[in-house]
Protein backbone atom coordinates (compact mmCIF):
# COMPACT_ATOMS: atom_id res chain seq x y z
CA UNK A 1 0.00 0.00 0.00
CA UNK A 2 1.49 3.39 -0.96
CA UNK A 3 2.42 5.89 1.72
CA UNK A 4 0.28 8.92 2.37
CA UNK A 5 1.96 12.27 1.73
CA UNK A 6 2.39 12.77 5.48
CA UNK A 7 3.98 9.31 5.88
CA UNK A 8 6.24 9.95 2.88
CA UNK A 9 7.40 13.25 4.34
CA UNK A 10 8.10 11.56 7.68
CA UNK A 11 10.18 8.82 6.01
CA UNK A 12 12.07 11.42 3.98
CA UNK A 13 12.81 13.36 7.17
CA UNK A 14 14.25 10.25 8.83
CA UNK A 15 16.35 9.36 5.78
CA UNK A 16 17.56 12.91 5.23
CA UNK A 17 18.52 13.31 8.90
CA UNK A 18 20.46 10.06 8.67
CA UNK A 19 22.15 11.30 5.49
CA UNK A 20 23.11 14.52 7.29
CA UNK A 21 24.61 12.44 10.10
CA UNK A 22 26.62 10.49 7.50
CA UNK A 23 27.84 13.72 5.93
CA UNK A 24 28.77 15.20 9.31
CA UNK A 25 30.56 12.01 10.34
CA UNK A 26 32.50 11.98 7.07
CA UNK A 27 34.37 15.14 8.04
CA UNK A 28 36.11 13.17 10.79
CA UNK A 29 37.57 10.75 8.24
CA UNK A 30 39.05 13.25 5.78
CA UNK A 31 42.56 12.11 4.91
CA UNK A 32 42.27 8.86 6.86
CA UNK A 33 41.36 6.43 4.08
CA UNK A 34 43.51 4.78 1.44
CA UNK A 35 43.29 6.05 -2.14
CA UNK A 36 40.56 3.80 -3.59
CA UNK A 37 38.50 3.83 -0.42
CA UNK A 38 39.00 7.59 -0.27
CA UNK A 39 37.77 8.02 -3.84
CA UNK A 40 34.57 6.04 -3.25
CA UNK A 41 34.07 7.69 0.11
CA UNK A 42 34.36 11.18 -1.41
CA UNK A 43 31.93 10.23 -4.17
CA UNK A 44 29.45 8.90 -1.61
CA UNK A 45 29.68 12.10 0.44
CA UNK A 46 29.07 14.25 -2.65
CA UNK A 47 26.05 12.17 -3.67
CA UNK A 48 24.60 12.25 -0.16
CA UNK A 49 25.06 16.02 0.04
CA UNK A 50 23.25 16.46 -3.30
CA UNK A 51 20.46 14.16 -2.06
CA UNK A 52 20.09 16.24 1.12
CA UNK A 53 19.81 19.49 -0.85
CA UNK A 54 17.25 18.00 -3.21
CA UNK A 55 15.04 16.60 -0.44
CA UNK A 56 15.27 19.75 1.68
CA UNK A 57 14.31 21.96 -1.24
CA UNK A 58 11.20 19.85 -1.96
CA UNK A 59 10.16 19.24 1.64
CA UNK A 60 7.25 21.44 2.74
CA UNK A 61 8.41 24.24 5.06
CA UNK A 62 6.32 22.97 7.97
CA UNK A 63 8.54 19.84 8.11
CA UNK A 64 11.90 21.66 8.29
CA UNK A 65 11.84 22.06 12.08
CA UNK A 66 11.04 18.36 12.47
CA UNK A 67 13.98 17.52 10.18
CA UNK A 68 16.26 19.62 12.37
CA UNK A 69 14.97 17.87 15.50
CA UNK A 70 15.54 14.39 14.05
CA UNK A 71 18.98 15.48 12.83
CA UNK A 72 19.85 16.63 16.34
CA UNK A 73 18.87 13.19 17.66
CA UNK A 74 21.30 11.47 15.27
CA UNK A 75 24.00 14.03 16.14
CA UNK A 76 23.53 13.37 19.85
CA UNK A 77 23.67 9.60 19.33
CA UNK A 78 27.02 10.00 17.55
CA UNK A 79 28.35 12.17 20.37
CA UNK A 80 27.23 9.63 22.96
CA UNK A 81 28.88 6.75 21.08
CA UNK A 82 32.18 8.69 21.02
CA UNK A 83 31.98 9.29 24.75
CA UNK A 84 31.38 5.57 25.45
CA UNK A 85 34.17 4.11 23.32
Amino acid sequence: MPLTQKELNQELIILTALAKAFSEQSTLLIGELRYMNNYHFNQAVKEVDMFIKQIESNLPKEYHQHLETVGDIYHNINLEMRRNK
